[in-house]
């Protein structure tokens, strides 16, 4: 009988790593979530941008707004939301404080993160704003 319960206790535990590769947790080999590609391999705030919410500043102009958001939102997603926000000829972007445009597919997450790397704290600084050229 007891060979029997400890078949059923490692078979429960393989269905749990399974579960836990797929959903990507787990041990299942790869590296931590702190040290995912593009993170520098930090920890602390940086990981804890990457699973959960971001605190953002978003400036539009004049206007500035403080929320946050699920750290897998994309700066497109925000651009999309808010771009009424901003008026003239031309296409919304958003730019970081030093003014360098960002790509639409990049998550709050990962700027968090660098940000972090970098050594400033939250919350992510972001500006919405007319593209120039």
């Amino acid at each position: 009988m007891a060979s029997g319960s400890i078949r059923l206790k490692t078979e429960a535990a393989e269905l749990k790593t399974e579960a836990a590769e797929e959903s990507g947790g787990g041990s299942g080999g790869g590296p931590p979530p702190s040290a995912a590609p593009g993170l520098g391999g930090v920890g602390g705030k940086a990981a804890e941008a990457v699973g959960g919410l971001v605190g953002l500043a978003l400036t539009a102009g004049s206007k500035r707004k403080r929320l946050k958001v699920r750290s897998n939102v994309t700066v497109g997603q925000l651009v999309e939301r808010y771009q009424s926000i901003v008026h003239g000829d031309g296409v919304a972007v958003m730019a970081d404080p030093s003014g360098f445009e960002l790509g639409s597919d990049l998550t709050v997450g990962l700027l968090a993160a660098e940000r972090a790397a970098a050594g400033h704290g939250p919350p992510l600084e972001l500006c919405l704003q007319m593209e120039e050229w």
